[in-house]
């Protein structure tokens, strides 16, 4: 009689769609030396593992009339080693709330599209199965001389992470954005009467 038996880790290499065959001589010998052999072959197909994404800086802080940019990063593993995943980033909120801690401000589309597109992703060149995905936010003065002192923007961007079979991991990224108070600014019309 033969048996097999062993633990999922070893294996976890394999991919979906990939398989390894494990043969083995099974060899009789008589008392006179005369053998025998047979093989046994076992197939072991694989299955397609997540990528998985291990935490390593995803809160970022801004404020106005100081520090613009914020940087941080990701990393991931997939026991699957002919993946090679690759990570993509999509907004999922951005709220506004003024001084009072309480009442949401109403931003412009303007306002919102200025905060949005200062994140940005990074896709290291030397990502195998395993690799390293790097964020950074990087706004203008400009764009946030609309928040005054006290108010504050919170804009949460999800990064995913995909792999060559599209299982996806997924991780949030928090950006605090702080306005300050600025001074009024005046025009003139007439400087005499």
């Amino acid at each position: 009689d033969w048996s097999f038996d062993s633990g999922n880790e070893a294996f976890n290499t394999l991919a979906g769609n990939e398989s390894l065959v494990l043969t083995y001589v099974i060899e009789a010998e008589d008392s006179n030396g005369a053998t025998a052999t047979t093989e046994i072959q076992i197939t072991i197909n694989g299955l397609n593992d997540s990528p998985d994404i291990q935490v390593v800086d995803v809160v970022g802080t801004v404020e106005e009339g100081s520090s613009l940019t914020d940087s941080g990063s990701i990393t991931f593993t997939d026991v699957d080693l002919t993946d090679n995943p690759t990570a993509t980033e999509a907004i999922s909120s951005v709220t506004a709330i003024a001084q009072d801690g309480e009442t949401v401000l109403t931003l412009t589309s303007t306002q919102q599209a200025a905060i949005e597109a200062a994140f940005s992703i990074e896709n290291v060149d030397t990502n195998t199965n395993d690799g390293t995905v790097n964020w950074s936010y990087n706004i203008s003065e400009a764009n946030l001389d609309f928040l005054g002192a006290g108010e504050v923007v919170t804009a949460v961007f999800t990064i995913m992470v995909t792999d060559d079979e599209g299982a996806t991991d997924t991780q949030d990224v928090t950006i605090t954005l702080t306005g300050t108070n600025d001074t009024p600014d005046i025009q003139v019309d007439a400087e005499t009467g």
